[in-house]
């Protein structure tokens, strides 16, 4: 089988790794033979391969965070057979022909799904299913108060939400490329007056910060008293930094989510339930991801570059 090598860190991005190629290893009990289908190239596989993400693997490693399969062999697994679509929870090393994967991270999805689109489902979609149900108890109708909303996870979170019946007051450093929402503004001071003039009163419960800095101050600011912020990620690498008067008066909640760390806790039961909640959408076209461009994974070193400076959508590498 063939697989991508990353053997070093490196700003450039096809020096430090390879096309290899090895004998499929045999699964063991409770493992699970899968071919690859589709596997996408997310932010922090680029940032895995340069050396700057937080957590790094041991090397030599495998690239890719997410990705669909065909189960070629399900072992003495009753529940998954031969042929079933999966996907796996946490385990990566996607850039792959072939996978050995525990079968209790293996969850199947409807064989109608399209594999793009189940290739980007566990992680991306994964977390914005989490932050819309787990920190404050929203209903139809509701509001909710995003930044970076032109990223993959804030078309998530628009999307989720729709379907959802709740409502997003969407902050975006490029509002344009922010589509199917009529709350979209530039994120800048200039926000806050008109997100405010656009709730007529309506309260926010939660806020999602991708960015830190001034942008998660904004993100403060439109919140109602009692209100929730959770951050999941840092883009302008600037600190949070919240006033006394916020924290006194408002009586704001701030806290941070990582979905590995959901994943690696939850109970398989919700995981399955979100996932099929996930699928559902997808079928339906509910939730539906961007895609920009497809690779065969020989040519990986320009769907690479391509994904480094996409802001269209996912590159896809295709097995």
């Amino acid at each position: 089988m063939r697989y991508i090598s990353l053997f070093n860190h490196s700003d450039d991005l096809c020096d430090g790794i390879c096309l290899s190629e090895t004998s499929i290893p045999k699964p063991a009990s409770n493992e699970i033979h899968v071919r690859t289908l589709a596997s996408p190239i997310n932010p922090a596989d680029i940032n895995v391969i340069e050396g700057t993400y937080p957590i790094l693997p041991s090397l030599p490693a495998v690239p890719g965070n997410e990705g669909v399969a065909e189960v070629i062999d399900p072992g003495d697994q009753n529940e998954i057979q031969k042929g079933d679509i999966v996907i796996a929870a946490n385990v990566p090393g996607w850039w792959s022909e072939h996978r050995i994967i525990p079968a209790d991270k293996v969850y199947r999805l409807p064989p109608s799904i399209d594999h793009f689109q189940a290739a980007c489902l566990s992680v991306n979609p994964a977390t914005a299913w989490r932050l819309i149900h787990d920190f404050v108890q929203l209903k139809p109708g509701d509001w909710i108060v995003i930044n970076a909303a032109n990223s993959a996870l804030g078309q998530s979170l628009n999307q989720i939400a729709r379907a959802l019946d709740l409502k997003v007051v969407n902050l975006a450093r490029r509002p344009s490329l922010v589509h199917g929402s009529d709350t979209v503004f530039d994120d800048d001071d200039s926000a806050i007056q008109q997100a405010k003039s656009c709730l007529n009163g309506a309260s926010i419960k939660l806020a999602i910060n991708q960015v830190g800095g001034q942008s998660s101050r904004r993100l403060m600011k439109l919140l109602s008293p009692n209100g929730t912020m959770v951050t999941v990620g840092a883009m302008s690498k600037e600190p949070i930094t919240v006033s006394g008067g916020q924290l006194i008066f408002k009586n704001l909640i701030l806290c941070g989510f990582w979905i590995t760390k959901w994943l690696d806790n939850a109970p398989r039961i919700d995981i399955e339930k979100m996932y099929d909640s996930l699928a559902d959408l997808m079928i339906k076209k509910e939730l539906e991801i961007s895609i920009d461009s497809s690779y065969p994974l020989e040519d990986y070193q320009s769907a690479i570059q391509h994904a480094k400076r996409s802001r269209k959508g996912k590159v896809i590498l295709t097995f």
